[in-house]
């Protein structure tokens, strides 16, 4: 009998012990390129953490010291409603829901007439000026913050004594998806997007319903006033040169 050497187990280890050492060394590899990744990700992520509080600081210090969620703003303020009550005009703002510091500030037929102070969320009643009163016109309403710029327009036409005007009799404008101001012509638009529902009144009280996607396109009734009316809220206005927005 032929004894086998021994050298081929040997061979084996060794081999073994090879593919080891190579395995090893990918998982060196992929680890050393998986730090490449990781190291610019978290360095990253820390000078985001450092501009946040560094904003959240200014937040805190430009609203005053309030604390919370408070401390931050998302979009500007809005007149969330604004109606005739008595020989003023009954004005609510929405800053979110917050009771924060407004400006809210009136214009007549494109003039500023008057800026007073306000809280977000509360009511305000501004008298209506005498010599308004008595002629008549458009009163523009906006808010804002301190400082800040001025929110979209709230639009109501006034008549002689003080109230609303309405449109004058006549077929209402079609609806459309164009957002183009042109001569005549109304551009509502709704706090969100999707599929709203708008009403056009006209004196004889014949209401039109108009469902459409995006800003509404239409002209007013005969004549250069318009009413508007959204979700309970109505607005009134005149159409000058060009064409008139309206926001909701």
């Amino acid at each position: 009998m032929r004894l086998r050497p021994f050298v081929h187990g040997g061979g084996h280890r060794a081999a073994e012990r090879a593919d080891r050492g190579v395995v090893l060394m990918e998982v060196v590899v992929a680890a050393g390129l998986l730090l490449i990744l990781i190291v610019p990700l978290v360095q990253g992520m820390l000078s985001l953490r450092d501009a946040s509080l560094h904003l959240d600081a200014q937040a805190a210090a430009g609203a005053g010291g309030v604390g919370g969620n408070d401390r931050w703003w998302w979009g500007a303020p809005v007149v969330a409603d604004c109606t005739v009550s008595g020989r003023s005009l009954r004005v609510v703002a929405d800053a979110g829901g917050r009771a924060t510091p407004l400006s809210v500030g009136f214009w007549a037929d494109g003039w500023l007439v008057g800026e007073v102070n306000a809280t977000g969320a509360e009511e305000l009643l501004w008298p209506i000026p005498s010599d308004l009163w008595t002629q008549g016109g458009e009163v523009t309403v906006r808010v804002r913050r301190p400082h800040g710029a001025w929110g979209v327009p709230w639009r109501i036409a006034l008549a002689p004594g003080g109230v609303p005007t309405q449109t004058a009799p006549g077929a209402a404008g079609s609806d459309g998806g164009g957002a183009c101001p042109a001569s005549g012509l109304v551009i509502v638009h709704l706090p969100a997007g999707g599929v709203g529902t708008v009403e056009i009144t006209a004196a004889s009280q014949v209401t039109e319903v108009r469902t459409f996607r995006g800003p509404a396109v239409g002209t007013p009734p005969a004549g250069n006033q318009f009413e508007t009316r959204y979700a309970g809220r109505s607005q009134s206005g005149v159409v000058w040169e060009g064409g008139v927005h309206v926001y909701y």
